[in-house]
């Protein structure tokens, strides 16, 4: 809710009483026993099939396919109207079989395997849901799944997806008051909680390893004050900046893919500032970008001879001898960084295993591999132990009248150290969410969408509330 004014929170409550006697209308109207296939078997699963099966007015059937058969029986069996079944979603006929049988499918595979799982969903004309941002390859499909009727909604997670919902609220609303946005500034990061961050890195792996350093790998487009920027490709690292947006916390961010196709997503053209990006924990970038340097993100075969990461270390960086610590220290020392900065990436990649002499390399196909399976290894969540989630939204508004306005919407959630992780649930959930409604029929149009549009994001929210799930928006004139 906005604390702008009282009236617009009076207004906010009735809106969303009327969205909820709609809801319900709807519901009631609307089919059950409706067959949802649910492709994959990772964290945001669970809590995905958990409201489903449990809170879900719609009362579908429920199908986990997976190549992991034990894990999704495991979760099966914890749930009514739920069965797991081997699913290979590289084999085609396999899936063009699963698909066939279902009224809509929901994939949590990889992102590289979704235009396969969409084209497949196109061809038997049944509608589809995913958390992943819409790549490329997808968007190439929006013209086909028009044609046959096929509703296919991206961006339904947390980021992207939860934070669609908030920034759309809030442009919206700025512009049926008659105003523009100036600037749009938005960072989201999953992190330990406070009392779990004391490691290396501060940081803790809540998905895969590779893919949160392969991400940090990639380029972003972003704008600042009117000047567009293109950052060096795989030097994303080097971009990190301190955010003072949660003043309690000491974090840094950097920015995250191309910002600027959500001018026209979010229908902010003109806007000055365009920037989103990813937070996490001082210091995190500093030691990405030495092992970024040090060649430990590299796809290359793992040194022969690199039996233990000491070894290992020292022959990547070409040192004579097996003294990983001398290694590293003299390369960090030719490379600028200053005496403070080497004692905390030395003390750093030390804590994580990576300059041990007893320490074995995992066997792995790439020194990249190898560093990410010590990674998981030592940066693991353990029993009762809670991460967290950031997102907050800066946005400049300005006025007719030529005056502006700063308006923040920010959300944090810890994780249930007895349930899901906090990321689990704030991706899960809005997916779930985005399945009821497609199978209501809420969601209007067909073809590759994200969730932007006034009459999705709005009871999508409603519904995120209702669970504990909000944002907190302020507004405050800008000082002129």
């Amino acid at each position: 809710m906005f604390r702008a004014t009282r009236a617009f929170q009076k207004s906010t409550m009735l809106r969303a009483a009327s969205r909820r006697a709609l809801s319900t209308t709807r519901i009631s109207a609307a089919a059950t026993g409706q067959r949802v296939l649910i492709l994959g078997s990772g964290n945001v699963v669970s809590p995905a099939v958990e409201y489903l099966a449990e809170k879900s007015e719609l009362a579908p059937t429920i199908t986990l396919g997976s190549n992991d058969p034990a894990t999704a029986s495991e979760l099966a069996t914890k749930y009514k109207r739920v069965t797991a079944a081997h699913i290979d979603v590289t084999d085609n006929a396999a899936l063009d079989a699963a698909i066939a049988e279902h009224d809509l499918v929901v994939s949590l595979v990889p992102w590289k395997l979704h235009p396969d799982v969409a084209r497949a969903c196109i061809n038997r004309k049944v509608n589809m849901v995913t958390t992943s941002y819409v790549s490329p390859a997808m968007e190439e499909m929006h013209d086909d799944a028009v044609a046959a009727g096929v509703t296919i909604l991206n961006e339904i997670g947390l980021d992207p997806g939860i934070d669609h919902l908030g920034a759309m609220r809030v442009i919206d609303d700025v512009k049926d008051r008659g105003g523009r946005i100036k600037s749009f500034v938005s960072f989201c990061g999953g992190l330990p909680a406070a009392e779990a961050s004391f490691v290396p890195l501060q940081y803790k792996f809540s998905w895969s390893p590779k893919g949160v350093l392969l991400a940090g790998l990639s380029q972003a487009v972003y704008r600042e004050d009117g000047v567009d920027h293109t950052t060096d490709a795989g030097k994303l690292f080097n971009y990190d900046r301190p955010m003072d947006l949660f003043p309690s916390l000491n974090i840094e961010g950097y920015p995250n893919r191309n910002s600027l196709v959500y001018e026209s997503v979010y229908g902010i053209e003109g806007a000055d500032t365009i920037l989103r990006g990813t937070l996490r924990f001082k210091g995190f970038c500093k030691v990405m970008r030495a092992m970024q340097s040090m060649g430990l993100f590299a796809e290359a075969s793992v040194p022969a001879g690199g039996t233990n990461w000491a070894k290992c270390v020292a022959s990547v960086l070409n040192a004579s001898g097996s003294d990983a610590r001398a290694a590293a220290e003299d390369f960090l020392k030719t490379g600028g960084a200053s005496p403070s900065d080497i004692r905390y990436i030395l003390d750093t990649l030390d804590r994580l295993g990576l300059l041990s002499d007893t320490e074995p390399v995992p066997n792995a196909p790439s020194v990249i591999d190898a560093v990410c399976s010590q990674l998981e290894k030592k940066l693991q969540y353990g029993p009762g132990e809670r991460d967290m989630v950031l997102l907050s939204h800066q946005f400049v508004a300005s006025w007719p009248d030529g005056s502006e306005s700063d308006i923040s919407s920010t959300f944090v959630r810890c994780g249930d150290p007895n349930g899901h992780t906090a990321m689990a649930e704030t991706v899960g959930i809005p997916c779930a969410l985005g399945v009821e409604h497609v199978l209501r029929g809420t969601v209007s149009g067909a073809g590759v969408i994200r969730p932007v549009d006034r009459a999705l994001y709005k009871p999508l929210l409603a519904d995120l509330e209702k669970l504990g799930i909000s944002m907190i928006e302020e507004e405050r004139p800008r000082p002129m």
